[in-house]
């Protein structure tokens, strides 16, 4: 039997239809025959209530949120994240989260080194395989002075932000 996924996407905006058929259009073209798990979008509230209850049509899903300035993943893959929808559970990547987090991760240094080993763990593990990342970009005028745009985007400090002539 060739091997087959039922691909979830939530329903939204336009680009949501788009951006679902481009994920199944990708995977069928390497032979891997997938389709939308309920033949369409599905409503955003039903959505994240088949994930929550580990609907057996989403054999994988479109995933999203937003992460700011800080690289901790705890809330996304600590043992008992809320937002933890792949269910992993595995003592080395709880072990990595919690020394990210400690006293000794003040040092910046040693928080690098900490994230490192966990993405190489992650990497070893591959308990989900990401499959999309959005780029924002940004048209800012030349005129448009005092904005600077950085890994949370381009809204910080916008009372700073002055027009030249």
């Amino acid at each position: 039997k060739p091997f087959s996924i039922s691909f979830g996407h939530y329903a939204g905006s336009a680009a949501f239809e788009g951006r679902s058929q481009a994920i199944v259009q990708a995977w069928n073209d390497i032979g891997v025959k997938t389709e939308l798990a309920t033949g369409s979008l599905i409503e955003f509230n039903l959505y994240n209530e088949m994930k929550e209850n580990d609907d057996e049509l989403l054999e994988a899903f479109f995933g999203s949120w937003s992460m700011g300035a800080d690289p901790d993943p705890s809330g996304l893959w600590g043992n008992n994240a809320e937002w933890n929808f792949g269910r992993w559970v595995d003592d080395e990547n709880q072990k990595l989260l919690d020394e990210g987090l400690s006293e000794k991760a003040f040092d910046e240094e040693y928080r690098k080194q900490v994230y490192v080993d966990w993405q190489k763990h992650f990497n070893e593990e591959i308990p989900a395989i990401p499959l999309w990342e959005n780029l924002d970009l940004y048209g800012i005028n030349k005129r448009l002075q005092g904005v600077h745009v950085n890994a949370v985007g381009f809204q910080t400090d916008a009372h700073k932000w002055y027009v030249t002539d």
